[in-house]
């Protein structure tokens, strides 16, 4: 019953992005009907498609960390020697790591700064908070899907070397 709760929580990010994502095309769609089958543009469309393409990028990327789906150039790594190999891996968990932590903290600095003006968008009136608060909500999601799967590839690695036998001396 827990695995039933927690399966849709795991998957909120990719589930809200893929509503963003909807959403953003259905919204483009209408408005190029609306300007230009029936002369009437949407005053609207600009703040809400900012909206869905925030979203969208923060938690999209969230998701993508947890797939290990973001695009690599690896030829440059695939060339070095095992224990360079390693040395990239480490530094590339310590850089994403440093990069996520900074943007989730400024990000949340700029909210909160952006909450205490109490500015709104011009049309839709909604606070430039919310729209803004995918940006340290999203890092964080991204930190701890990087970290789950930084985790899993370590293990996953260790036990496939553990059965392989490689290794030992």
């Amino acid at each position: 019953m827990l695995t039933a709760i927690l399966r849709p929580l795991k998957n909120l990010d990719l589930i809200l992005a893929g509503i963003c994502l909807v959403l953003l095309l259905c919204a483009t769609a209408l408005g190029v009907v609306m300007r230009y089958a029936v002369n009437s543009p949407l005053t609207w469309l600009e703040e809400a498609q900012m909206l869905f393409i925030t979203l969208l990028v923060f938690f999209g990327g969230s998701a993508t960390f947890r797939f290990h789906a973001h695009v690599s150039i690896e030829i440059l790594v695939d060339t070095m020697p095992a224990w360079a190999k390693k040395a990239v891996e480490v530094l590339i968990f310590l850089v994403v790591t440093a990069v996520l932590v900074f943007i989730a903290y400024r990000g949340y600095d700029y909210v909160a700064r952006l909450a205490a003006g109490k500015r709104v968008s011009n049309v839709l009136r909604i606070p430039y908070a919310l729209t803004y608060a995918a940006l340290p909500v999203g890092a964080a999601c991204m930190l701890v899907n990087f970290w789950i799967a930084e985790i899993k590839r370590f293990v996953f690695a260790r036990r496939d070397v553990a059965q392989n036998g490689e290794g030992e001396a």
